[in-house]
């Protein structure tokens, strides 16, 4: 595109792909809506300002090739005349304004639930339009060099005033915002309909007396008597005088009566499945595009250099994708590697769906293979590995897995070991570390919302920052990352739910979860937990505060202020708040804490004055900069806003805000 087209910033410019002899299914063509300077013309160090490119990226999928063989129900989607399948996604461009800029290194990330995550989890942006200079952040990815993508894999939902997280906890997306993608839908001979069981959870839209819950697909029949709820994690009807009924083939009203608690699942015949293993290849060929093909690139426009290494990031839901692209996908049509180096965030021990028939992948996927290592599990009976394929084709990337303790109140222990409960040996391009003490996304202040204790605001930002910065050197320069972190059986970090209810702490002013989940066996034709099919479940071992041992110990948890778990009660009294930890600070001083009968030093007890928590915060921090844990520029950061922290935590008014800053 000429720089007179992008100077006019709105319009709808067309970019024809010319496809190569070489290239069969590929990107199409890609359809330029506008150009803008991105987060009002900041600059970033040396690589200077960014511009957003905002587009749809258009594809052809041809259901004969071997590369696209796995995709399931690919042979039940429409073709165009040419015998291809056809699908669409919404694609965001963030690159630097001056084509020699960058650091020549594409950042991709499939958006999670229609919004990307990156800049909060690099940056610490909030969320803001990308033209808003508040969207950088401090600037971290773009001041790297990154030329960052973003797109959307899921499709939309025809329920407007459907909450996000409610249908399938994310798996379609109703509201008007955010990247998409248009896939087609699965049909069987005749054009007749494709049919199958589905158990549809609520997702997080509340639980009063009279509730909907919002289903990922139509029921095939609204007069289908056979349909069914159930408690959630049950195989049973519900026998408490809960009713159902349909409000049309999207919704189902829900009655319960007084005093029955707990989330519900409703089992029901559906119908008209995505082919949704498509948004897998839309991220496969979006990436190997991006990277390989000049005509009608608007990331080689201007007389820009071709990219010489693709990374992928992904944060919980993405996080699950990223790994199951890997897992399934990272070849693109002419069998070249697709992602280089990939950053798997908070997913624990769980691929995602969607390469299923009936694919719901806002919800977490707990199926057999578990972790990166091949290995036989004697439960599923099947032998398996995420890196099994690509290990196979020689197309593995590098892999930086990181996990908060939330990810081990459910099932995520056997991303540590195999399904006989013995340490797994991660292969040599994996790298495993625990962000211990925190929650699955740090909360913005500790307060107590849905849970019985206050929310866990430790920061997880500092490590992965660098740990970006150790992945991009592993791949470009062969530099090893630092050795994983994270718990051990071998080592008694990683110990049986029993020893940790009876080992942790006994704090008076906090309530300890007695309700972790049994993890068992799904039977695949069913969706059914299999009773008596448990597969081991471990927890982590904590020192005498409360705190996680194993993993890397930020500074703030080196020299803490407070107790940090991954997991809190829900208020309710029924399991867990869904990805939300716990944060107990210490009492101000020694009289405050006896008088409670907290058996946890005080903090003046710990740091008399406020120059030994500064000195002691300082050690730290050195430490981890030496380790390549941190940052030199974090660490600055963190013994700059050291007093504060102190300040706030020894006065007892304001020591449950001392964590969130």
């Amino acid at each position: 595109m000429s720089r007179f087209m992008s100077a006019l910033l709105l319009g709808s410019v067309t970019i024809a792909a010319t496809a190569s002899s070489e290239a069969d299914a590929r990107v199409s063509r890609i359809d330029v809506s506008e150009v803008k300077p991105a987060f009002g013309g900041k600059r970033f160090g040396t690589v200077g300002s960014y511009e957003w490119v905002r587009a749809v990226a258009h594809f052809e999928v041809d259901p004969s090739l071997p590369a696209n063989a796995g995709v399931k129900n690919l042979q039940r989607a429409p073709r165009n005349a040419r015998g291809q399948v056809e699908m669409d996604a919404d694609v965001w461009m963030l690159r630097p304004t001056d084509p020699s800029a960058g650091n020549g290194h594409l950042f991709y990330e499939p958006v999670n639930r229609g919004r990307p995550l990156s800049l909060g989890q690099f940056n610490g942006a909030a969320p803001a339009p990308l033209d808003h200079p508040e969207a950088a952040g401090n600037g971290f990815l773009m001041e790297q060099g990154y030329t960052i993508v973003f797109s959307g894999w899921q499709p939309g939902y025809p329920v407007a005033e459907a909450p996000t997280m409610a249908v399938g906890y994310g798996s379609r997306l109703p509201d008007a915002g955010g990247l998409k993608a248009r896939l087609p839908i699965a049909r069987g001979v005749n054009d007749t309909p494709v049919t199958g069981r589905v158990i549809e959870g609520e997702g997080f839209a509340g639980q009063s007396d009279g509730r909907k819950i919002y289903l990922t697909y139509p029921a095939a029949d609204t007069a289908d008597e056979s349909a069914y709820l159930r408690a959630a994690g049950s195989t049973e009807p519900l026998r408490d005088g809960s009713s159902w009924r349909y409000l049309n083939e999207l919704q189902v009203e829900v009655t319960r009566p007084a005093g029955a608690q707990g989330p519900v699942e409703f089992v029901y015949e559906a119908k008209d499945p995505f082919v949704y293993g498509l948004a897998l290849i839309s991220m496969r060929d979006l990436m190997s595009f991006f990277r390989h093909e000049t005509a009608g690139n608007p990331l080689r426009e201007n007389g820009r250099k071709p990219l010489t290494g693709t990374f992928a990031f992904g944060a919980s839901q993405t996080g699950r994708t990223v790994k199951t692209l890997v897992y399934l996908f990272n070849d693109d049509e002419q069998g070249r590697k697709v992602v280089d180096g990939a950053f798997i965030h908070i997913s624990g021990a769980s691929l995602n769906s969607q390469n299923e028939p009936f694919g719901r992948p806002g919800d977490k996927y707990g199926a057999f293979p578990f972790t990166y290592a091949a290995m036989f599990d004697p439960i599923s009976r099947q032998y398996g590995g995420v890196l099994m394929r690509c290990s196979a084709l020689g197309t593995c990337p590098k892999i930086i897995h990181t996990d908060s303790d939330s990810e081990m109140s459910f099932g995520t222990s056997l991303l540590y070991t195999d399904t006989k409960g013995q340490d797994v040996q991660f292969p040599d391009n994996v790298r495993v570390y625990l962000l211990a003490g925190t929650q699955h996304g740090p909360a913005q202040k500790a307060e107590r919302t849905m849970c019985k204790n206050l929310s866990n605001p430790l920061p997880y930002a500092q490590p992965m920052r660098s740990l970006l910065v150790a992945l991009d050197q592993w791949v470009t320069a062969d530099r090893a990352p630092p050795a994983s972190r994270h718990p051990m059986r071998a080592d008694g970090t990683l110990i049986s739910l029993t020893e940790m209810q009876a080992t942790f702490p006994k704090i008076p002013q906090m309530v300890v979860d007695t309700s972790f989940q049994t993890f068992n066996f799904v039977d695949p034709g069913s969706g059914d937990p299999v009773e008596g099919l448990a597969y081991p479940d471990y927890r982590l071992k904590t020192d005498a505060d409360g705190n996680t041992v194993a993993g890397i110990r930020n500074a703030e948890l080196m020299v803490p202020l407070g107790t940090y778990t991954g997991w809190n009660p829900s208020a309710t009294g029924t399991g867990l708040c869904p990805a939300t930890g716990s944060y107990v600070p210490f009492e101000p001083t020694k009289a405050a804490r006896e008088e409670l009968g907290d058996p946890r030093l005080s903090i003046a007890e710990r740091y008399p004055t406020v120059e030994a928590y500064v000195a002691e915060m300082r050690k730290a921090t050195q430490s981890l900069v030496a380790q390549r844990l941190m940052l030199p520029a974090d660490a600055e950061a963190v013994i700059d806003g050291s007093p504060r922290r102190y300040a706030q935590a020894i006065d007892a008014s304001g020591r449950a805000a001392a964590a969130t800053q």
